[in-house]
């Protein structure tokens, strides 16, 4: 389901927003003829849910508290046992999976807390968006004289999207340590199974100039977010990049080969070049609750100031480089020339720098017959 309009509240601006909901329920039944005339029915369901959402929460600590919270509700003074029906009783119970997707939604993504459908794993859709400031040049001092088009343009994706299997075991009691506890709680009717929230500016901000020489030139930012969490083992992982790319076009008219004077064609002159940064940081949030929780003595309230622990972030830094040269002879034959440059600079000691330089030739020639 997608829904999109356009809006222009001021002369030059333009915004386009779309809304996007995505689910699906597959059902699966096996059915078993035994040698008796016995008959054995196997169900299986899952799914998934997606939907365009503003993934801009507090993150992993809001996670981390939450849960935190959650452990404490249920404690009883006294008792070694975290259990919901010993507790505050309100359906919630730490590491159980429904509640570890509902305090993920709740942490990363803005009004997280509330969610669609029976099964209450889709949050509600909120509008993507992209904005085109058009007209600069006639606002830019000096440069814009020598421009004959510049458009500013910025633009948001948030993804949210997870799966979910049905339990046949549904109201089975699991048990667990967790730190100087044993904690208990009943298997639900469904479990999620994969959580992942895509925030994406692509570009955050990018200035697209056509010259009055008819060369173009883009120049833009963009910066991107992918985190997930894996119910299996309770890890986070936010995967973050960030970087800034040019370009520049140009195409020379009626271009003369000294040895085919007589004959006009265009050459064109591409450069691109970016420079982008990767990081990835890790939480294992089971760990980090059984750290907080080793000391029974402790109150939720001494642990406000508790740092989690983070595994040493990874990644790598990518400068690329390209510039093409090609030249048009007709409208079906063209030749180009292409120098490309890449380099990645690892953050790991584990992994060793990389250069590479790659020349290539090409000719494209069109073949049409009617």
């Amino acid at each position: 389901l997608t829904l999109g309009t356009s809006l222009s509240p001021f002369k030059n601006i333009s915004v386009d927003l779309n809304w996007s909901a995505q689910w699906d329920d597959d059902i699966t039944e096996t059915v078993t003829l035994g040698i008796d005339n016995t008959r054995t029915v196997v169900r299986t369901q899952s799914g998934t849910s997606a939907a365009s959402v503003w993934a801009f929460g507090s993150g992993y600590e809001a996670f981390f508290r939450n849960q935190l919270a959650t452990a404490f509700g249920d404690i009883v003074p006294g008792s070694g046992i975290i259990s919901d029906s010993l507790g505050n009783g309100d359906g919630r119970t730490v590491l159980n999976p429904v509640t570890l997707e509902q305090d993920f939604r709740s942490a990363y993504l803005f009004s997280g807390g509330t969610s669609l459908g029976d099964k209450g794993f889709m949050p509600i859709p909120l509008p993507q968006w992209r904005v085109n400031w058009s007209g600069l040049e006639s606002s830019i001092p000096f440069l814009g004289r020598f421009m004959s088009r510049a458009t500013l343009s910025h633009s948001y994706q948030g993804r949210y999207r997870m799966g979910w299997t049905f339990n046949n075991d549904a109201g089975q009691l699991l048990n667990q340590s967790l730190g100087a506890y044993s904690l208990e709680y009943l298997r639900e009717d469904f479990d999620p199974n994969s959580v992942n929230i895509e925030r994406r500016f692509s570009p955050l901000l990018q200035l697209t100039v056509t010259w009055k020489n008819s060369m173009r030139t883009t120049l833009g930012i963009e910066s991107s977010k992918t985190t997930s969490l894996a119910l299996s083992n309770t890890q986070v992982t936010e995967k973050s990049s960030k970087g800034m790319k040019f370009s520049l076009n140009y195409t020379i008219s009626n271009f003369k080969l000294p040895f085919l004077r007589k004959v006009n064609n265009n050459v064109d002159f591409t450069l691109n070049g970016s420079y982008l940064e990767d990081i990835e940081q890790r939480y294992q949030l089971g760990n980090d609750l059984a750290r907080a929780m080793e000391d029974p003595s402790l109150s939720l309230q001494d642990l406000a100031d508790f740092k989690v622990l983070s595994i040493p972030p990874t990644g790598q830094a990518r400068i690329n480089g390209s510039a093409v040269i090609g030249y048009r002879f007709s409208s079906t034959m063209q030749a180009n020339f292409e120098y490309a440059y890449s380099k990645i600079l690892p953050r790991s000691s584990r992994t060793f720098e990389r250069t590479t330089h790659d020349i290539r030739f090409n000719i494209r020639i069109n073949i049409r017959s009617n």
